[in-house]
Parts: structure tokens; sequence; C-alpha cells
């Protein structure tokens, strides 16, 4: 998989204590800029107080550790790759590794048959570990969206699905699958990682979790029966009082451990990155 590194340039560019307009004027220096300017209009992003945080000691004194993870990003690839049996074709695709203007630690985009991995690696939320877990997890999805079976339902070509087609067929069973699978796969691919970090949660919020399991499989459960807006789940308080977001990242990552260690008991990492290739279909726990 292609790494480009815009990170280093735009530090470079914008200097120690950044205004709002040298970050937006920095964005013309490379075509890919372009994208991140998007970002900034689809978000609403505040680049003044992105422009303020930059210049805050802080930041500076976290470039060091930031270049160092930026030094070992192909090995994590390479890692990643090797797991999924493409340490020599190499996964299709890019990885863009870019400022995170304060709001996104990473992202996979798809678009027509091809991924960009988004990754905001300084992310003020954001270590080396979480971003360790966060690059294995979007490269998952990556690694699953190009395989035949998955999108054969709709019969045609994955490099002739465009990004608004992608969007609009993925059902609520395909949305578990994906993000169940890419939250074991992170796991599997760097069981050092503190496993909250997985989830993208606080301790604290991890263990709300663990203490409403019964909670949270109900109410997704119900969500399944009735209107399937799992996407919903996204949101803190979704399942109760003081529920953290994406709980259904955690719910579905739960459901498929189970079910694919019965399906293959003593070969869950073989039978984990196999089921990365199968559609939604075939995934009775949420059937």
């Amino acid at each position: 998989m292609r790494i480009r590194n815009f990170f280093d340039s735009f530090i470079k560019n914008v200097g120690p204590s950044p205004s709002a307009e040298a970050i937006v004027q920095s964005f013309n220096l490379f075509p890919e800029g372009e994208f991140l300017r998007s970002l900034i209009e689809d978000w609403e992003v505040d680049l003044a107080q992105t422009a303020e945080w930059m210049s805050h000691p802080e930041y500076g004194s976290r470039l060091g550790d930031i270049r160092e993870f930026i030094r070992v990003v192909p090995r994590i690839v390479s890692h990643v790759e090797g797991i999924f049996g493409m340490r020599d074709s190499g996964l299709p695709g890019e990885i863009w590794l870019c400022p995170s203007l304060r709001v996104f630690d990473g992202f996979a985009r798809y678009d027509s048959g091809a991924h960009r991995v988004i990754l905001g690696v300084d992310h003020p939320d954001a270590d080396a570990a979480y971003l360790r877990a966060l690059m294995a997890h979007e490269l998952s999805h990556v690694f699953r969206d190009h395989q035949p079976e998955v999108w054969s339902h709709l019969g045609k070509p994955l490099q002739n699905l465009s990004r608004a087609e992608y969007l609009e067929e993925q059902t609520a069973v395909e949305h578990l699958v994906s993000e169940g699978l890419a939250t074991l796969f992170s796991q599997f691919a760097y069981p050092d990682v503190p496993l909250q970090l997985h989830h993208y949660y606080e301790e604290h919020e991890w263990q709300w979790c663990l203490d409403h399991h019964a909670k949270i499989d109900r109410s997704l459960r119900s969500c399944l029966q009735i209107d399937q807006d799992v996407w919903s789940f996204y949101a803190e308080g979704r399942v109760g009082l003081g529920s953290p977001s994406r709980t259904q990242y955690y719910w579905a990552a739960h459901i498929i451990r189970e079910w694919l260690e019965r399906l293959a008991p003593g070969r869950y990492g073989e039978i984990l990155v196999q089921a990365h290739s199968w559609s939604a279909s075939r995934f009775t726990p949420f059937l």
C-alpha cells in the first residue's frame, strides 16, 4: 500500500505558530490539499482554534513522537499485509499521513474501486499505540472491501461502484460485520495495545460497556428487529445514561468473536482472516 506523508511538509510550511490563514494556504502546496480543504468545509472546522492548539508548547513537544510514529508506519503496513497474506502484492490504495486539524484521528474513504486511509497523526487523543490499533482497523476495512464475495450481490465489478453507491448499499448487517471484524483484527494484530484502545475508549467508557453488556445486547437486537438504524449507536447515550459512542463496535466484535471461536475451535486467527472474505449474509448471528 502506498504511503504518502503530507504531515511533514504541512508542518514545515505553517511554522511553529501558525495562523488560520497559513493553514489554508498550506493546502495549496499539494494537490491532495483540496481534500483536506473539503473536510474543513464539510465539518465546519474552526481553524482559529486549530491554529491556537498548534501554537501551544505542548503540541511542539509532541512532534518528535509523531515523527517517530511516521517512521514506523511502513512496518505497521507490512505487518498487516503479512497477516492477510498480501506482503508481496500489497493492499490496494494509499495511506495519507495528515494533520488532524484537531478533529479526526483516521478513517478509510472508498470511491470507485480505490481506498484512501486518512490518518490524522497529530490528533490530541492519539498516541502511538492508539494509532497502531487505528491503522490495523482501517486496513481491515480495505482488505474486506476488495474481497469478491463481499459486494458480489450488487452484480457489478467493484471498480464500478461509486462512493454514493457504496454508502447506499451498506446494510446494517454489513456495517456490524465490517466494524466488528476490524475491531477484532486490530486486537489480533496488536495484542499488546490495551483492549479499550482498540475500541477508542477511555478506561471508564470501556468499563461502562463491560458493566452494561446485557443492556447493549438487548438494545442492538431490538434495533435490528425494528428499524435497523445501527448507525444511531455512534451517539453517546444511545443505549442508556452514560453509554459511550460506538457501542455497536463493542457489541459486534463480541458477537463475532464468540461465533468464530465456535466455528473453528483453536483456529481463531485463521478463521478471523477468512471471515473478512465472507459476505454479510453468512454472519448468521446478526440475521
